[in-house]
């Protein structure tokens, strides 16, 4: 960090372990500087990520086995005083409850992080433009103007006949992806469709929501998508239903 203020501190004040007057010096100061705001940021999605993780483990039904098989191999390599069983089982129960432990885990810590990843880019967009580099509301007009810009080329809808028109695009970044984000209107409100390179299985939606902005996700072929916005969620499931349509 370039910003003379510890992580520690930071970390600290998430923790409620600063005194009051700290805590408070530590949010004014969060609100003026962009990379403490987003360390704090980053700390309280790790924290949710953690908790909300199914972190049960049980133990697979072959374990006995493998711990009988085991106990005729290895009985000498043990502590002294620990029976050979028990060493033996331990390691096993071990390696087996981290495996099944950390998956999830990093599974959460990654669908987190690009969440946070796109509402802040939606929220970017918002605040401080461009939220369209191209403005149309033809698709056959917003379409061509990424080629050469991005190397694919994103699906573009016009659905202002189902009140969702179409605004314009531009390219933008989530996480470290270049991506093609499509900016539709709805009443008063603004969508933002990312589209990127991902993963090559196709997945069903998931939604989530960040800082009250709502996020559904999505991937169709080698494409990601993400439809983000503070429209309501029904509203915005509705949206996303129509682009995969």
């Amino acid at each position: 960090m370039s910003c003379d203020v510890p992580r520690e501190r930071l970390h600290a004040w998430l923790d409620g372990e600063l005194s009051v007057d700290a805590a408070l010096a530590a949010e004014s100061h969060a609100r003026t500087c962009a990379e403490c705001a987003a360390e704090y940021r980053s700390a309280v999605a790790l924290r949710q990520a953690i908790r909300e993780a199914s972190l049960a483990a049980a133990p697979p039904e072959t374990l006995e086995a493998r711990i009988r098989a085991r106990l005729g191999r290895e009985g000498q390599a043990r502590p002294r005083g620990v029976p050979a069983w028990a060493a033996v089982a331990a390691a096993l129960v071990l390696g087996a409850a981290l495996g099944t432990l950390l998956g999830p885990l990093r599974e959460a810590i990654r669908t987190r992080g690009l969440d946070e990843s796109l509402v802040d880019a939606h929220v970017r967009a918002l605040a401080a433009g461009p939220l369209t580099q191209v403005v149309s509301s033809e698709q056959h007009t917003v379409k061509p103007w990424f080629a050469g810009k991005i190397d694919f080329s994103p699906k573009v809808k016009d659905l202002a006949a189902d009140g969702f028109p179409l605004k314009g695009g531009r390219v933008d970044r989530v996480g470290r992806r270049a991506a093609a984000a499509l900016a539709y209107g709805r009443a008063k409100h603004v969508i933002d469709l990312f589209v990127w390179v991902g993963p090559s299985a196709p997945t069903p939606a998931a939604t989530a929501r960040v800082r009250g902005i709502n996020v559904v996700r999505w991937t169709e072929g080698d494409l990601s998508y993400a439809a983000v916005s503070d429209l309501n969620e029904t509203e915005l499931a509705a949206f996303a239903h129509l682009v995969r349509r």
